[in-house]
Order: C-alpha cells, then sequence, then structure tokens
C-alpha cells in the first residue's frame, strides 16, 4: 500500500453503528471539500473516504476539533480495489494550523553572560 497526504477543506466525520445479522457494524467516514470540475459540480466537490476500524475512533474524535472548511491534511493509504482503481483509506486527519502555528525554536544565545 502507498501512504500520501493531502491539505483540503474539512467537511465532517460520520460514524455508523447498527446490528446486521447479529453482527455489530461500525462505518466511519470523512468527508472534505475538493475544487469542482466546474462542469457536474461547482462551489466544492463533496469527496467521502473510507476510514479502517483500527483508527475510526481517533479520526471520529478528530472531526470535532476542526471549523466547517477548514484546511485539514488527512494522511491516508491507497489500497488496491481491482484493475487500475485504489481505495483511499483515511488513516490521520490533523489542521494544517497544527504545524504551521507552532513556534520556531530560539536560536542559540549569543550574548555573553556579565561577570
Amino acid at each position: 500500500m502507498a501512504r500520501t497526504t493531502m491539505e483540503v477543506a474539512f467537511l465532517s466525520t460520520q460514524k455508523l453503528e447498527f446490528t446486521s445479522n447479529g453482527n455489530h457494524v461500525k462505518q466511519v467516514k470523512l468527508f472534505y471539500g475538493d475544487e469542482p470540475d466546474g462542469e457536474t459540480e461547482n462551489g466544492l466537490s463533496i469527496v467521502s473516504m473510507d476510514v479502517p476500524l483500527e483508527v475510526a475512533d481517533e479520526v471520529f474524535a478528530a472531526g470535532a476539533n476542526f471549523a466547517p472548511l477548514e484546511q485539514v491534511r488527512i494522511s491516508f493509504e491507497v489500497s488496491r480495489a481491482g484493475k487500475q482503481k485504489g481505495n483511499n483509506l483515511c488513516m490521520h486527519v490533523e489542521s494544517v494550523k497544527a504545524r504551521s502555528d507552532k513556534p520556531a525554536t530560539a536560536a542559540p544565545s549569543t550574548a555573553q553572560p556579565k561577570p
């Protein structure tokens, strides 16, 4: 599997839990906005990405911390889904501001100590 990241506008995280044929089913999806193609969509293109169960709770909870349309960085894996097709699976999501707002480390002081 290949792993990559992208920065996009956050829309929502969604969790569905239900019982089907006696089995507990849990699904989490991440929704984000992408540039519209101008032919079939205007504004934002709404895209969803599946979230694997091992990170589902983390990704769903992270969605509560983002404002609508906030720029987020999504780390995802691309798994094979069939002939020449891939399935994008969200592994982590964070605010773009989270990294860029961190203060730079201070340079070592060159001032001489006072006697």
